[in-house]
């Protein structure tokens, strides 16, 4: 199992997905956040068995399956989330992270 680690943007894109849903319905930010969290297991499971990104090789990305949201990370001594992005919205934004 390899560790899985947010950076902090990626972080804070959970969080205010957590928040926003949980406004829509009370319940529905932990049903994110549950889903969310047994990916993030997955992606520390069998990382390489995720699909490169084709615009750009060097990332690797899930999509939820019940929420519209995609992690793009990549894969070294540990499994780095660069992003918990919608998947609506401005693709590729969190390209100038590190």
């Amino acid at each position: 199992m390899m560790l899985v680690r947010l950076l902090p943007a990626a972080e804070a894109e959970a969080r205010d997905a957590v928040s926003w849903y949980e406004q829509q319905r009370p319940g529905l930010g932990m049903e994110f956040f549950a889903e969310l969290d047994s990916t993030l297991f997955d992606l520390g499971q069998r990382p390489e068995s995720f699909e490169r990104w084709p615009e750009n090789e060097r990332y690797r990305k899930t999509r939820l399956a019940r929420f519209p949201y995609t992690l793009f990370f990549t894969v070294g001594d540990e499994v780095e989330v660069v992003a918990v992005a919608h998947s609506k919205r401005r693709p590729g934004y969190w390209l100038s992270r590190p």
